[in-house]
């Protein structure tokens, strides 16, 4: 896999960032009151069932490319299992680059039900620990560069989160935008 390079001005030092988005994962236990009207509304016959070893390879390259930073932008599981939330953290937590999340509309939501809002609700704050506090909105830093993340994985932004983003833009430092869905 040949990277792809862009220069920034303002940048302290030069940064490898590994990008991925949409891994699907769909590990999940059978106990979960969810999962099977979800299969039977949008089984996703194209997706591989072995998406684990698509995560592991993703952070084996990002690894050997020796990246300084991997985003994953969203729909990092196809549905917010138990089995997805353990799995997950357990590769995250034993990756020694840092590893920055966004939510994708998938992370929290059983496809084919109904009910967003109060999925989201119930959803987003048990999968914390993969998206951060607050999970809405945040600016980090590594090397000179700002990163903001955006949750816009209900397909639009809030007030709260557009006035975070113009004050961001405002800064006179290098940023860049991480979201799931593209603007």
């Amino acid at each position: 896999m040949k990277p792809d390079a862009v220069k920034i001005e303002g940048l302290h030092q030069p940064l490898r960032i590994y990008q991925v988005s949409d891994t699907h994962l769909q590990e999940y236990d059978s106990s979960d009151p969810l999962l099977s009207p979800a299969w039977k509304a949008n089984p996703k016959p194209h997706l591989s069932s072995d998406n684990s070893t698509l995560v592991t390879t993703h952070l084996e390259r990002a690894q050997a490319g020796h990246a300084d930073l991997i985003l994953f932008c969203g729909d990092l599981v196809h549905f917010p299992s138990k089995e997805n939330r353990r799995l997950l953290l357990k590769l995250l937590d034993t990756c020694p680059i840092p590893v920055w999340t966004v939510p994708g509309n998938h992370d929290w939501f059983y496809p084919g039900q109904d009910g967003w809002e109060e999925l989201r609700t119930k959803q987003l704050p048990w999968l914390s620990p993969l998206f951060g506090e607050p999970s809405s909105h945040w600016v980090r830093s590594i090397g000179g560069l700002r990163v903001l993340g955006l949750d816009n994985s209900t397909y639009f932004l809030t007030q709260e989160q557009t006035t975070f983003l113009e004050a961001e833009l405002a800064k006179p430092s290098p940023l860049l935008l991480m979201m799931h869905i593209p603007l």
